[in-house]
C-alpha cells in the first residue's frame, strides 16, 4: 500500500468523524489488502479519535501507561539539557587532569592519617572504664570475718 493511500484514508477519517460516523469496516477493508502493520495504526488512531470525541477527553491516565500521551519538549527543557551537558563535559575535562603527580601522591597522607588515628584510639580511651580486681567484686563477703573467730 503505498503512503498517499494512507494519507488519504487517514484524512477521509478526520473529516468523516466529524460530520458522520465512521465504519471501522470500511477502513479494514481499504487498509487489509496489503500491509497489515499499517491496519493496527488507522485502526488505533480511529479508537483513539473516536473516545476523545465521544467522552471529551483521553480515557485513563494520560501522562502514565504503555498508550500515554507523549510530553511536549519545551525550548527551556532543551535549555536545561544543553547546561548539564556542558556542565558534565568540563567536570569530566577536570577529572581527567590530576592535580598531583603519581610520586607526589605516593604516601602523601601517611602522617596526617597516622595522626587521626592516633586522635581516635585516645578518645576510644577516655571513655574506657576504669581496671577492677576480684577482691573488689567479693569484698562485701568479708563483712562478718574477725581475727578472733
Amino acid at each position: 500500500m503505498k503512503t498517499h493511500v494512507v494519507h488519504d484514508v487517514c484524512e477521509r477519517l478526520a473529516t468523516s468523524c466529524l460530520l458522520r460516523p465512521w465504519t471501522h469496516s470500511a477502513v479494514i477493508a481499504v487498509i487489509k489488502r496489503k500491509h497489515l502493520k499499517q491496519l493496527d495504526l488507522i485502526y488505533s488512531a480511529i479508537m483513539f479519535l473516536t473516545l476523545s470525541l465521544l467522552r471529551k477527553g483521553i480515557p485513563g491516565k494520560q501522562w502514565i501507561g504503555k498508550y500515554r500521551r507523549p510530553r511536549q519538549i519545551t525550548w527551556q527543557m532543551k535549555c536545561n539539557t544543553l547546561k548539564n551537558l556542558e556542565r558534565e563535559a568540563e567536570n569530566e575535562y577536570w577529572i581527567s587532569r590530576p592535580y598531583m603527580t603519581r610520586e607526589q601522591e605516593h604516601s602523601h597522607a601517611a602522617e596526617r592519617r597516622a595522626q587521626a588515628w592516633l586522635k581516635i584510639k585516645e578518645n576510644k580511651f577516655l571513655n574506657f572504664p576504669q581496671h577492677k580486681h576480684m577482691t573488689d567484686h567479693l569484698s562485701h563477703l568479708r563483712v562478718t570475718k574477725t581475727w578472733s573467730s
